[in-house]
């Protein structure tokens, strides 16, 4: 009997419980169809919204960077640097940043590229988020055969939505982004990007 009083007390304990557990469930299934409507739109805006990265062309970027020169404290009329003057070539675009360590790691091996393949012009290292004195004073200590742009108020980094640095973006001569590369370039990409950036004539490029 006292086993029985003391069921009777644990079930009327938990059955509230079970209660609202029921009423929770019946609640998830009722709107989870009405959820799963609502992510998909959004889903779908953001894709109508932002372009995939694989997409890209270089012709199409709104930028205008400043070459970097180590030895200017001041530059009244900074020379500029656009897309256009990469049309016709493949090219390298690589955003780094003065306090970044894994750039500063990796940045000898985008030099060796660039002196491998005989195309220094064709590879332009972006300093963004960071500032001017700290880009110049690294760019002093740095191999000057590839030119140093710098990315002013974030825009390039922006438009292409960095989160992480460094990040390298490669095109082919029509401006077509061909690889991608989020964070260090792999050990085994480098001779490729080599290769690829080999392959046409040289280009005039501000600063290079």
């Amino acid at each position: 009997m006292l086993c029985f009083r003391r069921y009777l007390a644990h079930s009327s304990a938990i059955l509230p419980e079970m209660k609202w557990g029921k009423i929770f469930v019946q609640a998830i299934r009722k709107h989870l169809l009405f959820c799963l409507l609502i992510l998909t739109l959004i889903g779908l805006s953001y894709l109508w919204v932002k372009e995939p990265i694989g997409r890209l062309n270089l012709q199409h970027l709104p930028f205008a960077l400043e070459i970097v020169d180590p030895d200017e404290a001041t530059e009244l009329e900074p020379v500029l640097v656009t897309p256009s003057h990469f049309i016709g070539a493949p090219t390298l675009l690589y955003f780094w940043a003065s306090w970044c360590q894994s750039c500063e790691v990796e940045y000898p091996k985008i030099i060796r590229v660039a002196e491998t393949a005989g195309t220094p012009e064709r590879v332009l290292a972006i300093a963004t988020f960071d500032d001017l004195k700290k880009v110049r004073a690294s760019a002093k200590r740095k191999n000057q055969i590839i030119s140093i742009a710098f990315d002013r108020n974030n825009v390039l980094a922006n438009t292409l939505s960095l989160s992480v640095l460094p990040q390298s973006f490669l095109f082919d001569e029509g401006g077509e982004l061909i690889r991608h590369f989020k964070g260090p370039i792999p050990k085994n990409e480098f001779e490729k990007l080599t290769h690829s950036l080999s392959l046409s004539k040289p280009l005039d490029v501000p600063g290079g």
